[in-house]
């Protein structure tokens, strides 16, 4: 089955190359605490996405076994540290999201939301 072409671009979460209402879906997978501000990652993910589209986080619980590898071995590449699942949702929901919704998984965590 043929596949649409992928086009990879250089940029940051916290300055996303494309026009307001661009996409149907943002995902952020074992990613966000890797963001440096935060608060402007998903003020650009809302940016980026239609009205009603979703947003998906998936990430590690911090105190779980592969959370503590991580920054232990990370080292400064998770220096801004994994959070906790409910810090996650509530800086989801305080960024303007609504239907925000944690759930728990064996190996981590999942919120969503919708714009």
């Amino acid at each position: 089955m043929p596949r649409p072409a992928l086009q990879v671009l250089p940029g940051t979460a916290e300055s996303i190359p494309f026009p307001p209402g661009s996409f149907d879906c943002v995902t952020a997978i074992v990613s966000f605490h890797h963001q440096h501000d935060k608060a402007r990652a998903l003020s650009e993910m809302r940016r980026v996405l239609k009205e009603g589209g979703r947003l998906v986080f998936m990430d590690f619980y911090p105190d779980s076994g592969t959370g503590r590898w991580l920054r232990f071995v990370g080292g400064s590449l998770h220096r801004h540290g994994l959070r906790s699942p409910e810090e996650v949702t509530e800086r989801v929901r305080s960024s303007g999201f609504r239907e925000v919704a944690l759930r728990r998984g064996r190996r981590g965590f999942y919120v969503s939301a919708v714009k």
